[in-house]
């Protein structure tokens, strides 16, 4: 079942993260289809909880951390503050 999750997480990441007339499309196609898929900002919820929850939301938060910043879905203090909660979790696995 984790690997399932895992590779949901690879598909969607750029349909949750991503903006433009072609993602819209595909929200809407989904919404129309009653498919159980909800657009969320992952990295809003995990900077409002301060921590990372699991070896998903880490991998997640080290391939966007970058892009987000570049396609203005975080601040570079935001950004800051997400290094800051990957240190954390980092010294947690050690």
């Amino acid at each position: 079942m984790a690997s399932l999750k895992y590779d949901i997480e690879a598909v969607f990441t750029y349909f949750q993260e991503a903006a433009g007339e072609t993602l819209e499309y595909f929200w809407a196609k989904l919404n129309e289809a009653g498919l159980d898929y909800k657009r969320e900002n992952k990295l809003e919820k995990i900077l409002n909880r301060g921590k990372i929850k699991g070896d998903i939301e880490y991998n997640y938060v080290t391939d966007m951390l970058v892009v987000a910043e570049e396609v203005g879905l975080t601040t570079a203090v935001q950004n800051a503050q997400l290094n800051e909660i990957l240190g954390v979790y980092e010294s947690k696995k050690k």
